[in-house]
């Protein structure tokens, strides 16, 4: 039977085919979340004095980056 989407009950399912497709969403959103993080590092880093990002804002990159 089909109940239509609920977001609670989703996020408090023991299902694992639930559980394994919010790991999957959660990996993906990470994945491109960090990718563009990375992406502004290298950006940054791609020519002597690059002004791209400033001092403060490349450490707040790179600490999240690597967080």
């Amino acid at each position: 039977m089909y109940h239509g989407f609920s977001l609670k009950e989703w996020l408090t399912t023991t299902n694992h085919k639930r559980i394994g497709v919010l790991y999957i969403i959660t990996a993906v959103f990470f994945l491109i979340v960090a990718g563009s993080l990375g992406m502004l590092m290298r950006v940054q880093l791609a020519a002597p004095n690059e002004n791209f990002l400033d001092p403060f804002q490349y450490d707040q990159v790179v600490t999240l980056h690597d967080f």
